[in-house]
């Protein structure tokens, strides 16, 4: 069976080479969730910086510290304990500088409005087809005064009638 040790913050079971490195960024540690805002809004704006700033910061901040001071976590680990960057933020109280993303739409409903879309333009494309296609059913008609006249014959809603091959 491995040994683990208990971590007197969180109390993450954990195999006794990562034990330095958890001990001195466990977010429950006291200080380093503090030293984390600290790092992410220096100006108190109440504004979070983003993953990417984090890890340079933090990554500069600890190679800087000396080696008993507190140290930063990972953006990695910060987003893993959280749940997501975005709680992170939530759990300092900061808010984001990134604009809110639209909500993504289901891959369903995208494919099923587009295959609406096909449908409704193959029906008025083959309705075009059908009124352009065919020959006339004669090549005159008698009008209403009985003249003969050359041409196809009307029908009483304006089309022409046509006979399909």
């Amino acid at each position: 069976m491995r040994e683990t040790i208990t971590c007197p913050h969180c109390g993450e079971s954990l195999q006794p080479l990562g034990v330095g490195m958890h001990m001195a960024s466990c977010i429950r540690k006291p200080g380093v969730l503090a030293l984390v805002r600290e790092l992410m809004d220096p100006d108190n704006t109440g504004y979070g910086c983003t993953v990417d700033a984090y890890r340079r910061i933090s990554v500069a901040y600890n190679d800087a510290a000396p080696a008993d001071a507190v140290r930063a976590p990972s953006s990695d680990t910060l987003a893993r304990k959280c749940g997501s960057w975005g709680a992170v933020l939530e759990l300092l109280g900061l808010k984001s500088r990134q604009r809110a993303r639209q909500p993504r739409r289901d891959a369903r409903a995208i494919e099923q409005a587009a295959i609406a879309e096909v449908a409704e333009a193959i029906t008025r494309q083959h309705a075009e087809r059908l009124i352009e296609r065919g020959l006339p059913v004669c090549d005159f008609h008698y009008d209403a005064t009985g003249q003969r006249v050359h041409g196809p014959r009307p029908l009483p809603d304006g089309r022409v009638a046509r006979i399909l091959r």
